[in-house]
């Protein structure tokens, strides 16, 4: 009996292609973004890799991204940086437009080499100025 060997259609090779143009192009470029498999002490493990590109009849793309923020970046704004770089990117390497960057933040990274300490908030003399204003007029 002959082996039925398992070829990739046409779209399986090019949503490969189009995740690795994603993951080079949004963590690799922007700052303070990297993908799950830089961490070596990720937790989560999303399939077998953390992009996925799906390609559609009408010549769109969508992409699953999945990412750790280094603590001390604003979530947000980073997000939107790797949206677009991804975007930008796929559009000029290839014929497809993106219909969707949807960026999945797994974890915040926190350096564990970094000796400076984590000020939550820092009041300053405020606080203890009201304090001894109002003792003052208690007085």
């Amino acid at each position: 009996m002959a082996k039925i060997k398992s070829v990739k259609s046409n779209t399986e090779v090019y949503a490969e292609i189009i995740a690795d143009i994603a993951s080079r192009a949004g963590p690799a470029e922007i700052e303070g973004a990297e993908l799950l498999g830089k961490n070596p002490d990720k937790s989560r493990i999303i399939k077998d890799n953390d992009v996925h590109a799906y390609v559609k009849s009408d010549n769109t793309v969508d992409i699953d991204i999945y990412l750790n923020i280094l603590y001390g970046y604003n979530i947000p704004d980073t997000v939107c940086k790797v949206q677009i770089a991804i975007k930008k990117a796929i559009e000029k390497e290839t014929c497809y437009t993106v219909g969707e960057v949807n960026v999945s933040v797994v974890s915040i990274i926190v350096d564990e080499t970094d000796d400076t300490p984590v000020i939550v908030h820092d009041f300053g003399d405020e606080e203890t100025d009201d304090v001894a204003k109002s003792e003052e007029e208690n007085a």
